[in-house]
């Protein structure tokens, strides 16, 4: 699997890269590629475009992101928007809505992601943008324009959708889950907690299929309260990981998602995909005190006679306990054995 995308920066600089001369501009010359690949190509003119096929397992989400450029009239190299359509195999173009993320547009890559519930082979279509869409005499751009299409699949999340508290994933004690962020995307993880219990919440990325585009934002961990009350955290690790105690008894949600100015960032917004793994440990709390009794141990010495002899005064607060009431009821039989 890709360790990380590359990013526009790794399309062939200077130099203008012509199609590479395979007859890939229909669904039926599609070139087939598998996942984890990089393919450098480009778009030629107002109408060209290029076709893939790839087959995806099944619980699996589909991964295509495409970095395109071209040549300025000065010779420099300028980020270009391009097109990027998945279709099924029987040619049903996958609507966007039903993808994780995608975004395109002002020298940004195209991407989209595809959950895959079965097994099946899938139809990317990489075309141009040509002039302005909504200015039919706008002048149309020429040249050719090239890309770099990277295509991947990770395991299916299987804890989706926990993107709101009210579909938090419930977590207990020390228990650990494997899951993914895709573009945007929040997963929410909820709690139970006692009034003084401590939390330490760990997200620990495994594997970066696709960093940022945006580049520095990261991923962290964001901590609410039951209803919504504000929560004291300590955060380590660069926010990946952060410490709180619960000041009243209830629901606690522990959020990761991307390090924007609210997690409430649409997943229109981000080309990021990276697997982890997420853990909560609990300790102390009101149930616990320091001297490691509890309430039970307390009113009861561990026999379950004692409390209900002791409400008569003649065990427990004068000294005397069932031993010596028991010697007393058997020294007659003693007395009988010496005779």
């Amino acid at each position: 699997m890709l360790s990380a995308f590359a990013g526009a920066s790794a399309l062939v600089g200077g130099v203008a890269a012509a199609d590479n001369g395979t007859t890939d501009d229909s669904k039926a010359n599609a070139t087939v590629v598998s996942t984890n690949t990089t393919v450098n190509d480009a778009v030629e003119e107002p109408g060209d475009a290029d076709w893939y096929e790839v087959s995806v397992d099944a619980n699996r989400t589909l991964l295509v992101t495409v970095y395109g450029q071209e040549t300025a009239d000065d010779g420099s190299i300028e980020p270009k928007d391009l097109n990027v359509t998945v279709y099924t195999a029987d040619g049903e173009r996958v609507e966007t809505d039903t993808t994780e993320m995608l975004i395109y547009g002002d020298g940004k890559p195209a991407a989209v992601a595809l959950p895959v519930d079965e097994s099946g082979t899938y139809y990317i279509e990489i075309g141009a943008m040509y002039g302005n869409p909504e200015d039919p005499d706008a002048e149309p751009a020429t040249g050719p324009k090239r890309y770099e299409m990277n295509v991947t699949a990770i395991p299916q999340d299987p804890y989706e959708p926990n993107n709101d508290e009210a579909n938090a994933t419930t977590l207990s004690d020390g228990q650990t889950v494997s899951a993914s962020l895709v573009g945007g995307d929040k997963d929410v993880y909820a709690v139970e907690l006692d009034a003084g219990e401590t939390v330490t919440a760990t997200y620990d990325e495994t594997n970066v299929v696709n960093d940022s585009f945006w580049g520095g934002y990261g991923h962290d961990l964001f901590v609410d309260g039951p209803d919504a009350t504000s929560v004291n955290t300590t955060e380590l690790d660069g926010g990946e990981r952060v410490v709180f105690t619960a000041n009243e008894s209830g629901t606690y949600y522990v959020t990761a998602g991307l390090n924007y100015d609210s997690v409430e960032a649409t997943f229109f917004e981000s080309t990021d995909a990276v697997q982890y793994d997420f853990t909560v440990d609990v300790e102390g709390g009101e149930s616990d005190p320091a001297d490691g009794t509890d309430d039970e141990s307390q009113p009861d010495a561990g026999d379950g006679e004692t409390d209900e002899e002791t409400t008569d005064g003649t065990d427990g607060t004068d000294g005397t306990d069932d031993t010596d009431e028991t010697a007393d009821d058997d020294s007659p039989t003693v007395e009988d054995g010496d005779c």
